[in-house]
């Protein structure tokens, strides 16, 4: 009863938000015997700050604070707890970026290997990070459906990249953030993206399968090990939009696109990745 009410609470909430919470609330409550309005708040906070991971005690200390006003009880000691949290997030974060700051690669380290990838005919590869670079996605964004007509880019759980006369339509139906940012959709007129993407279109057409297959995300169930392996030293998606802000820190414009391409507040993208933040 109580994880019913507790999701009715959250009415008007993006569906990923209230998912999110729902499996934090699940986690929390299997290491009880009663529901979580009924533990003390000393037990839970006793119980969130054995948890490893930051993302966990701030996922659990957020349910447990949620559900205690939900039945109208004192939230006093959890709401202490959470801003000593945040003081040790914001240590944490910090930590990582001075380590991060001696190991990452520039920004024009990235662009140069991009463009090898095309100059060598990795099309694939080089899609991958012109992407990355240019639109500043996560993994999931790169997994799209390659057509020619625009008419047959509909379904709204569904990317697509559409090859037009004259340009070529990026539409990201399945994202992150859809929830909040909706449908994005970018007009790309680069001519070395523009020919390698024909050239993976021209490998999709030739392919015996009946199926389409996506030779870029040929395996959506292993995404993030695919996008890993096609990056510069195997960085990955978080590590590159880490270097583009770095490298853009000092331009609001740029940041700004960064955040609208993302999806992400640009708050959130200043707190969480800029390794700049040592301080």
């Amino acid at each position: 009863m109580e994880l019913e009410n507790y999701i009715t609470s959250m009415e008007g909430k993006a569906k990923n938000t209230i998912r999110t919470y729902v499996s934090n609330y699940t986690r929390l409550r299997k290491s009880f015997d009663k529901d979580i309005v009924d533990v003390p708040n000393i037990e839970l906070i006793d119980h969130i700050a054995k948890q490893e991971s930051s993302n966990t005690r701030n996922g659990f200390i957020t349910v447990a604070i949620q559900v205690k006003r939900m039945n109208n009880r004192d939230v006093t000691d959890l709401t202490d707890y959470r801003e000593t949290l945040k003081v040790s997030l914001s240590t944490e974060i910090k930590k990582k970026n001075t380590a991060l700051q001696e190991v990452l690669p520039e920004y024009n380290e990235l662009v140069e290997y991009t463009e090898r990838l095309f100059d060598t005919g990795d099309h694939v590869g080089f899609v991958v990070n012109y992407l990355l670079l240019n639109y500043n996605v996560r993994n999931l964004d790169l997994d799209f459906k390659i057509t020619t007509k625009l008419n047959e880019a509909t379904d709204e759980q569904t990317n697509y990249v559409v090859i037009l006369p004259s340009k070529v339509m990026y539409i990201r139906n399945r994202y992150k953030t859809k929830e909040t940012y909706g449908t994005k959709t970018h007009k790309i007129t680069d001519e070395k993206f523009t020919f390698a993407i024909k050239k993976i279109y021209q490998m999709i057409k030739k392919s015996e399968d009946e199926e389409y297959i996506n030779p870029i995300i040929p395996n959506p169930a292993t995404i993030g090990y695919r996008v890993q392996s096609l990056t510069y030293k195997s960085l990955g998606e978080g590590a590159y939009v880490k270097i583009c802000i770095n490298h853009f820190r000092d331009d609001v414009d740029a940041l700004q696109r960064i955040s609208e391409n993302r999806g992400t507040s640009l708050a959130t993208l200043l707190l969480d990745y800029n390794i700049q933040l040592i301080q």
